[in-house]
């Protein structure tokens, strides 16, 4: 947001700084997506000020402006290899044909680059493996198109549509006016999502970065439309991504699992025991307090768990427990209607002491050759 703001004073003085603040301030994916520690997002909080420093570097620029941009860019890169053509475009705007650009940009990249590296070496016992790794099980084994699904060039284009209704062709257009002011953070945003794309397994989450820069983007070319109707503007075009399916599933999804762990949470479980791999109600640790401990399927002759946390339909429960509550799965039109996840308890005085199962990660069978024993645990 203070980007936006940043670029839309710069551009349309205060009221432009206004309105691109406003609009970025306001925008469901944004809010939706922020508090979330995923590598996109974390990702995505790097780009843009980097974006922003290569924009501002584009005329004369200090050895420091320069040196910070390509850290961010190097960082950006660390977090997710994904948007290296991105990534390469923002660096040749930013160092053009100057060699001394080159020389001090790269050498600041290399930074987190090499940290990465070495975090592999000490975590995996190799430099750069999880970079290495990313990209030959995914396109050379066919793991994330194979195992997940894959989807048609198209997926993203109808996504927006559907998630944004009408307002995906206005910040397509407005988006467009502000890229003729800021061509670096234009040609990124369109680079990210054209080489997603190309990439067989999609989710929207994927290009989070590229939507983070379309909507600044917006905002300025918004700024910079109508005088006196902008804000009457800017409602409509907020309208469409609040009054889509989509919005309305995320916001239910995430109510139904919060209501969920908090009301679980005030039972005060000492071994709560998760069943379902359904990604939304995974649980929310802040609600629980810190006694509370947690762990997958026991296995038999291990110390029984409190509760049970499983999918309505599918689950196996031992005799002495009772079900206390389900919530409701999120549904959004066209797509089936998923079953409801429910807890349940057990009568405990105390809290049992014992060892309990780890968490397991669960590998798709072409990945599992690559596996180093020792270092995470294996589902079989």
């Amino acid at each position: 947001m203070w980007c936006a703001v940043k670029w839309g004073e710069r551009f349309h003085g205060r009221p432009g700084a206004w309105v691109a603040g406003l609009l970025t301030a306001l925008w469901p994916d944004l809010v939706l997506m922020a508090p979330h520690p995923l590598e996109e997002t974390l990702s995505a909080d790097i780009l843009l000020p980097a974006i922003y420093l290569v924009e501002a570097c584009r005329g004369q620029a200090g050895l420091r402006s320069i040196s910070a941009a390509g850290f961010l860019l190097g960082l950006a890169f660390a977090l997710r290899e994904q948007l290296a053509p991105a990534i390469a475009i923002a660096g040749i705007f930013l160092c053009r044909r100057s060699p001394q650009r080159w020389a001090l940009a790269l050498a600041a990249a290399s930074l987190p680059v090499l940290a990465a590296g070495l975090l592999d070496w000490f975590t995996w016992g190799q430099m750069f493996r999880s970079f290495w790794m990313n990209i030959y099980l995914n396109l050379g084994r066919g793991v994330a198109s194979g195992y997940f699904d894959s989807s048609s060039p198209a997926y993203y284009p109808l996504n927006l549509l559907y998630a944004w209704l009408w307002s995906a062709l206005f910040i397509a257009y407005f988006a467009w006016q502000g890229a003729r002011k800021l061509p670096v953070a234009g040609a990124c945003a369109a680079a990210i999502i054209i080489t997603h794309c190309l990439i067989a397994h999609k989710e929207m989450r994927f290009i989070f970065p590229a939507t983070t820069l379309l909507i600044p983007l917006a905002g300025i070319g918004l700024a910079g439309a109508c005088a006196k109707r902008k804000y009457l503007l800017m409602a409509c075009i907020l309208a469409g991504p609040y009054m889509s399916p989509v919005f309305l599933m995320m916001v239910q999804w995430q109510d139904s699992a919060s209501t969920f762990y908090t009301a679980l949470a005030r039972q005060h479980p000492c071994l709560v025991s998760i069943q379902t791999w359904n990604r939304g109600f995974w649980p929310i640790f802040p609600v629980f307090d810190a006694r509370t401990r947690f762990t997958g399927p026991p296995l038999p002759g291990e110390v029984a768990p409190d509760a049970i946390v499983a999918s309505a339909d599918t689950a196996q429960i031992p005799p002495g427990f009772t079900r206390q509550a389900c919530a409701p799965e999120s549904w959004i039109p066209f797509h089936k209607r998923l079953p409801e996840i429910c807890y349940w308890t057990r009568p405990v005085t105390a809290c049992a002491q014992g060892p309990s199962t780890p968490f397991t990660l669960v590998f798709p069978p072409a990945a599992r050759p690559f596996i180093i024993p020792g270092r995470l645990p294996l589902t079989p």
